[in-house]
């Protein structure tokens, strides 16, 4: 009674969520209803299924120890009492499969080998189920970039633990006293191999060449290499006839200029930051962001601004779309998580790698690939571009320039991401004479001049701005 009442108010408040904060129609909620209805029915039916074949299995396999057992607790009733014993908690009725009421019989009369084989018989079918279930999520894996095979991310974190529980479990029956010294082994050679690139599980920046053996040193000596006197004030220059080209455009002599600077939140400032920016192009009579300069942000929000930035290329290239148009908002309000940890589940823990190719490179797909596929799907395919496919127009000042921001974990430092490089935002103070010498901000097309910066996705730039710790990988 309690699990019922437990799944019926767990579905009222479920159905409560989706309609009045997802704001999901009634006939998808109804969907959703019946799906984990189905397949609650179907997890038990499997379960029951189990359980009493199994038991039927062995005490066909193990009659004769049972019938042998049964004799001797018939005789030994005759004869004398068992010894008394003091249970944890005391059993006096059960509902049978049938529903029926039943008394537990007395199990005294069996061995302690007997029933240690009773159990180690369903570590084992437990031990099987979970090795199919791996099988299952490889096979998943092959197929993850249809939706049909991705599954929700709270079922994904079920399944996580779930794998967490069923290795440790296997290992401790098989192992017994030797799983921690065998465990503390693995680790240190999984250890030994990451370190020595063996087995690389690092996640890559796609458009970027891993492969010339050509890598930038990150240390300041290499990178007041790349800041010299001149690079800045060649850089400030192209930055400032931008700002040449925005003025020429304006109709009047002191316009207005706007710089946005957007905030992170996820899925929900993505869709705050669009329709705000549709609607300040609204009140603005198309104007909104001819005025705009620069644009910037964290997380959630920059996929919003990028997402109608572009919208706002397409419509200034003659393409006959309305970048106002509310099914855009609905566009990036649409999910991100569920295709990124069923990747996590399928391909990052225990499927094999899959790869793909990014020009003339070669990448391995993880839940990053996800996050940016699903992306690309979401925005209709219009942000698949590199960083130099935006320069042409920002540097007309047809569209805003972008700044993507990333923070680099090993020493807290910015890394600043754009189109052309912008070794200015490396000095402390404005000024064209005073060199670089302890730089707060790193700037990527300096660093990774020689990796082909300008081939970064722009979709990657956009993950690495919205890195959160463990739901994407690190870069």
């Amino acid at each position: 009674i309690i699990p019922l009442l437990f799944l019926c108010l767990y579905l009222v408040k479920a159905v409560q969520y989706v309609r009045y904060q997802e704001l999901t129609n009634y006939f998808d909620i109804t969907l959703l209803v019946l799906g984990f209805v189905l397949g609650l029915i179907l997890s038990i039916v499997i379960a029951i299924g189990y359980f009493f074949g199994a038991d039927k299995t062995i005490y066909n396999s193990m009659a004769t120890v049972i019938d042998t057992a049964n004799v001797h607790y018939h005789l030994a009733m005759q004869q004398a009492k068992l010894p008394s014993h003091k249970p944890a908690f005391h059993v006096h009725w059960f509902l049978s499969a049938r529903l029926h009421l039943r008394k537990p019989r007395d199990v005294r009369h069996y061995s302690e080998t007997f029933l240690d084989a009773i159990f180690k018989r369903h570590h084992l079918a437990a031990v099987l189920a979970i090795f199919i279930a791996f099988l299952l999520l490889i096979l998943l894996g092959f197929f993850l970039d249809n939706p049909m095979f991705q599954f929700p991310a709270a079922a994904s974190i079920t399944v996580l633990f779930a794998i967490l529980i069923a290795v440790s479990g296997a290992v401790t029956l098989f192992l017994r006293t030797w799983s921690i010294p065998v465990l503390l082994l693995l680790y240190f050679v999984f250890n030994y191999l990451y370190q020595h690139n063996v087995i690389d599980a690092r996640n890559k920046a796609y458009g970027i060449d891993y492969k010339s053996g050509v890598r930038s040193a990150y240390m300041l000596d290499s990178i007041l290499q790349q800041t010299s006197v001149q690079d800045v004030q060649a850089d400030r220059q192209a930055f400032q006839n931008r700002l040449i080209q925005w003025k020429q455009q304006q109709i009047t002599d002191k316009p207005k200029l706007y710089v946005v600077a957007v905030s992170g939140g996820g899925v929900r400032s993505a869709s705050f930051t669009m329709q705000v920016m549709q609607a300040l192009d609204s009140i603005s009579n198309g104007n909104f962001l001819k005025q705009t300069v620069l644009i910037t942000g964290a997380s959630g929000g920059m996929l919003g601004a990028a997402y109608y930035r572009e919208l706002f290329l397409q419509q200034q290239l003659g393409k006959p779309l309305r970048a106002n148009d509310r099914q855009y908002a609905q566009d990036i309000a649409k999910d991100l998580l569920n295709p990124l940890f069923s990747s996590f589940i399928s391909r990052d823990l225990v499927g094999p790698a899959r790869k793909f190719t990014v020009g003339d490179f070669t990448y391995v797909k993880d839940r990053g690939y996800a996050f940016e596929a699903k992306l690309n799907q979401n925005t209709r395919g219009l942000l698949q571009k590199h960083l130099h496919d935006y320069r042409p127009y920002e540097d007309s000042a047809i569209i805003p320039t972008l700044f993507f921001n990333s923070v680099i974990t090993a020493d807290g430092r910015k890394l600043l991401t754009a189109t052309r490089p912008a070794r200015f935002m490396m000095q402390a103070l404005p000024t064209d004479t005073t060199p670089v010498t302890h730089p707060d901000v790193i700037d990527f097309q300096a660093l990774f001049a020689r990796q082909q910066a300008p081939q970064l996705g722009v979709l990657t730039a956009l993950r690495m701005n919205a890195t959160f710790p463990y739901v994407l990988p690190n870069v």
